[in-house]
């Protein structure tokens, strides 16, 4: 058996089925906790040393989750004989996220590893906010599936795509929502270049290269130079609403992931060359950057988040 650990985390916070997903790629898998399928996981694990079948645990620790009638999953090794790494399980997380912006996490964690030639087994509970859940259109999840080989090349093989997803998965993770709202503006400057005309640039290139249309492209464009007001007059100490903040911030997410999906699908792999073409092409005109023949379209992302949206004006009192 590897030398890596078993890991099992216990996921909430979906209206969707995971099990779904192929995460192959990354050698991981979703399985339902009330199904057989997890009864024969836990089951395949040796157990030496605890007085308890590691089911009988898990179902104990988490009664109180069990009993609420809600989607609970575990995000598990597909093969207990070849162990994924931990960044696997944190690539395929952000994953989630970058295809559906939500408040999804782990509740809560199995590990069995190696000590003295036995297996432990260890297990901690996880914060949840149940404020926004995981949704795909079960239409989509081939289309997901498909793209998921992709986001694995790009982010591990392209620095700036990193950046862009290292600071939204941030937005998720910060203590305050303005730190949040900041995450995102510095996820959407990795598609800059060069230091001229900055802020006009930066709403172009996402109007273009997120705007499935040209009044699309125009809100897009509106609404971030709206977020750029807020972003100035937070780092600028200047009034602010904080209500303003936590509404924005929600279309940001969505507008950051979309960034990534759509740098992806497109294999923007040189930002020089990605703002040579904005430069060149107008609003609703994203089919014409130069990436990928076998374009996949995540149209749910652009249906269900609502980019179209033109956000309220900003105003510092």
């Amino acid at each position: 058996m590897s030398e890596r650990s078993i890991l099992i985390q216990l996921i909430q916070g979906t209206f969707s089925k995971l099990t779904l997903l192929d995460f192959s790629p990354l050698g991981l898998q979703f399985i339902d906790v009330r199904s057989k399928a997890f009864k024969v996981l836990l089951k395949s694990i040796p157990n030496q040393q605890h007085p308890k079948e590691y089911h009988d645990v898990f179902v104990e620790t988490f009664k109180d989750f069990l009993k609420v009638d809600e989607k609970l999953y575990v995000l598990c090794p597909l093969d207990l004989t070849s162990l994924p790494a931990l960044d696997d399980y944190v690539l395929g997380f952000n994953y989630l996220l970058v295809i559906s912006p939500s408040l999804i996490q782990p509740l809560g964690q199995m590990e069995f590893y190696h000590a003295g030639g036995s297996i432990q087994w260890q297990m901690r509970k996880f914060r949840y906010e149940p404020d926004q859940y995981f949704f795909v259109d079960k239409s989509d999840f081939k289309e997901i599936n498909r793209f998921l080989p992709k986001f694995i090349e790009h982010i591990r093989g392209n620095k700036y795509i990193q950046i862009a997803l290292e600071n939204f998965v941030f937005s998720f993770v910060a203590n305050f929502d303005h730190l949040a709202l900041l995450s995102l503006t510095i996820s959407f400057e990795t598609i800059l270049d060069g230091k001229e005309e900055l802020n006009f640039r930066l709403k172009r290139n996402l109007a273009i290269l997120c705007g499935y249309s040209a009044s699309m492209g125009e809100r897009i464009f509106e609404n971030v130079g709206e977020i750029y007001k807020l972003r100035s007059a937070i780092v600028h100490g200047a009034n602010y609403k904080p209500d303003l903040v936590e509404h924005y911030l929600p279309y940001a997410r969505t507008l950051s992931a979309c960034m990534i999906i759509e740098l992806i699908i497109h294999c923007c792999t040189d930002i020089e060359n990605f703002n040579k073409q904005c430069a060149k092409i107008g609003f609703g005109d994203h089919l014409k950057l130069i990436g990928n023949t076998d374009i996949i379209h995540f149209k749910y992302s652009q249906r269900s988040h609502g980019l179209r949206t033109l956000l309220p004006k900003f105003k510092t009192s």
